[in-house]
């Protein structure tokens, strides 16, 4: 029997050894089975809620937190809109031409935009808006726009700026009293319907109604979704515009729910209550469970070094030489890591998210040292530390105690000198925010601190010498004391620099310039994220400059329909 299955084996094997010499056998595979996907497909209905702050009144002017900013661009739109990219996208605008110089822009309208009450856009509505804004220039918080388009001119008052007009119902003609390179980003304010603040009323009479706390004005936009109703300190409900002429949204509404503060705003979306809300914490993908969506993006919000100028340190001529030394041995990519664990963007410019090109210093320790050797910064007694004149080389690095990170920066660029020698001392100090400027100037001017660590909201309009430009007296932001003629040549030349291309070629001059100067040093932009429920669906294209942009896309209800691959 043993032997039987032997020589059954050996036949079996002769078998195939023959069959191998012949034609190659073919074995077949069965097929693999079909993938199934479940695709959704959107269907009109839901609704979603989202943050709001406290609100005074409907007008969007009169309102300038940051989230009723957002929460507006739901309903009311602009001629024109900043994108990601920080570029100007046309919304309501069909095309602008500039003549004179770039002095006068005339802008046409797009064809058969409504209103939410069914009347037509009309370019005497954007006249009006304009004028408003003029009639209200001072002490009007929604200006910003204006101020820092034309942050260097020579006129404060709008009204002396440029003037309006509307030769037909579908053009208006802006002039401006000079050329100013960020005059089109002036034009993204939201436009309002004239007659909402008095059908039978003069332009003097609306203008009254539009900045009266006790005009009942009732929102009416162009935007995708329209005004319903609101509850004062509560919410602001708003519904689907039908006949918006991008095409009616998948969402029937959206409610603004007001919210006290950015921790209630987390525990209500923690808890169900809202659908939507933002965090500029350094780890918003904790909140990505249960479906959570998050989607980060670059902010306004910058760090930066800051240099005093009121100092004899600086006035010296070994001043810029430490501050380009400063710049190399500072690890940019330490502070985005350590501390804000990645949650943020390299910003050495100072300017805001799209014109910021994100670019991290590299670290230099060597082409530091070679800076402050240069100039007789010397460690004479190879102890760790250089010396200046003969004394200790020590610097005060000015920050407020009240925010953390801002201390881990500190300690972080403390344990940075130290490596090239250069030793740092911290002061730190509590104090009340509302006095928080006026304490770095005042310490700034007394010369106590020879750098600071600041926070600030480079907002919207890049302004390369928001911090910077010594011409102008009045300027409340150049605490520093910096002055340089040359780089103010250089400022003024980019803020009347109206072709594109000339802007980004005269932008790159100013940040050589920087380089070599090294007058203020950018650390970062801090990001924030777009946190969403799982139920919600739809691209987010949420940035800094429009928090919900494509909402208008967005979809709760759905039907599920089978894809299967290869079909």
């Amino acid at each position: 029997m043993k032997k039987t299955i032997i020589w059954g084996t050996i036949l079996i094997l002769a078998m195939v050894l023959l069959a191998g010499c012949g034609d190659t056998a073919v074995i077949e595979q069965s097929p693999a089975e079909p993938e199934v996907t479940i695709e959704k497909i959107p269907m009109a209905g839901g609704t979603v809620t989202v943050p709001i702050g406290y609100f005074n009144g409907l007008n969007p002017f009169l309102n300038m937190d940051r989230s009723l900013y957002y929460f507006n661009q739901l309903i009311f739109e602009g001629l024109f809109r900043v994108n990601e990219a920080g570029e100007l996208e046309a919304v309501l605008a069909e095309s602008i031409v500039w003549s004179e110089g770039g002095r006068i822009a005339t802008i046409n309208l797009k064809p058969g935009i409504a209103f939410h009450d069914g009347s037509p856009l009309t370019a005497e509505d954007v006249a009006f808006t304009l004028r408003a804004l003029q009639a209200g220039a001072e002490g009007f918080e929604y200006n910003q726009f204006f101020e820092l388009t034309n942050a260097m001119a020579d006129e404060e008052d709008l009204s002396q700026i440029y003037r309006v007009s509307a030769p037909s119902d579908s053009q208006v003609v802006v002039r401006y009293d000079q050329a100013y390179a960020n005059a089109a980003r002036s034009l993204i304010f939201p436009v309002l319907k004239a007659a909402s603040f008095g059908e039978e009323l003069s332009e003097k009479e609306r203008i009254s109604n539009f900045y009266s706390a006790e005009y009942k004005y009732v929102p009416v936009g162009t935007g995708p979704f329209k005004y319903q109703t609101s509850e004062k300190i509560k919410s602001i409900q708003l519904v689907r515009n039908e006949n918006w002429w991008q095409g009616s949204s998948w969402l029937d509404g959206v409610t603004g729910v007001v919210m006290e503060s950015q921790a209630a705003g987390i525990e209500a979306f923690t808890n169900g209550l809202l659908d939507v809300m933002t965090t500029t914490e350094n780890d918003p993908q904790k909140y990505g469970q249960n479906e959570v969506r998050v989607s980060s993006f670059e902010t306004d919000r910058a760090e930066a070094l800051f240099f005093n100028f009121h100092s004899e340190l600086y006035a010296r001529e070994e001043g810029a030489a430490i501050r380009r030394a400063i710049a190399k041995a500072i690890d940019q990519r330490a502070i985005i890591d350590t501390v804000y664990g990645g949650h943020a963007e390299a910003a050495s410019y100072l300017l805001p998210p799209g014109i910021n090109d994100g670019v991290i210093r590299p670290v230099d320790l060597a082409g530091a040292k070679a800076e402050l050797d240069a100039v007789g910064i010397v460690d004479s007694n190879d102890d760790g530390a250089r010396e200046l004149d003969g004394r200790k080389f020590q610097l005060t690095l000015l920050v407020d105690a009240e925010n953390p990170m801002r201390m881990k920066i500190a300690e972080g660029i403390r344990a940075d000198l130290g490596k090239i020698g250069v030793e740092i001392l911290i002061r730190s100090q509590y104090t009340d925010k509302a006095d928080l400027i006026q304490w770095y100037r005042t310490s700034l001017v007394e010369k106590q601190d020879d750098l600071v660590l600041l926070g600030w909201e480079l907002g919207f309009v890049p302004d390369p010498g928001f911090a910077l430009v010594t011409d102008e007296s009045e300027t409340t932001m150049n605490l520093t004391g910096y002055t340089n003629e040359a780089m103010d040549a250089i400022l003024r030349s980019l803020f009347m620099m109206t072709d594109p291309v000339q802007w980004e070629a005269e932008l790159e001059d100013w940040k050589a310039a920087i380089n070599v100067e090294m007058p203020i040093l950018g650390l970062v932009n801090r990001k924030a994220a777009l946190l969403v429920n799982g139920r919600v669906n739809g691209d987010l294209n949420g940035n800094v400059y429009e928090m919900y942009r494509g909402m208008d896309q967005w979809f709760v209800e759905y039907e599920e329909k089978e894809v299967i691959s290869g079909q």
